[in-house]
């Protein structure tokens, strides 16, 4: 009887890092990138009314119309991500939801409601003097 090896599992191949437009990414970030376009795509040239978006896990549902919104959005964030522009972080988003709210209380000072305080230093410095005092 011939002597054989004994089986050893292979290693996976290492995940190739690609630069593209001076962004570094993996083969597989590229691979799931084209693969939810292709799903996308595929979803609205498709029948259905209703569409899943794969990987999240709040199983929400789209419609033909959210679902375009929802990959032109992606498609944003892919031409910004080849261009070297960083996707938006937690404290971005939040600093758009403070001036909203400021927005939102300049809005209510020209109704005549009373305002005591503005979320952002900017918006503090500029109208500032539009907040109404406790001693009102």
């Amino acid at each position: 009887m011939p002597r054989t090896k004994p089986r050893t599992k292979r290693k996976p191949p290492a995940d190739r890092t690609l630069t593209i437009a001076g962004a570094t990414v993996t083969k597989s970030q590229v691979t799931a990138t084209i693969a939810l376009f292709r799903y996308f795509h595929r979803f609205l040239k498709s029948d259905c009314t209703h569409c899943l978006i794969p990987g999240d896990w709040t199983r929400r549902k789209l419609t033909k119309p959210e679902a375009r919104r929802h990959l032109d959005r992606l498609i944003d964030v892919a031409i910004n991500r080849k261009a070297g522009i960083p996707d938006e972080t937690y404290a971005e988003c939040e600093q758009m939801t403070h001036w909203r709210r400021d927005q939102q209380r300049l809005r209510d000072i020209g109704q005549r409601i009373r305002v005591y305080q503005f979320e952002t230093v900017e918006v503090r410095q500029r109208f500032g003097h539009l907040l109404s005092r406790y001693d009102d």
